[in-house]
């Protein structure tokens, strides 16, 4: 049970990885804009 909380909590980490990339070259902001909108 807890082994695939993990494992779902890493795929989360790893989704936001490419975005928090994104966000420190500076290319994030139209993205967190559309999703603090909706």
């Amino acid at each position: 049970g807890s082994l695939k909380a993990v494992k779902e909590c890493l795929e989360i980490i790893l989704s936001l990885i490419p975005h928090a990339l994104d966000m420190i070259k500076g290319k994030g902001h139209e993205k967190c804009a559309v999703l603090q909108r909706s």
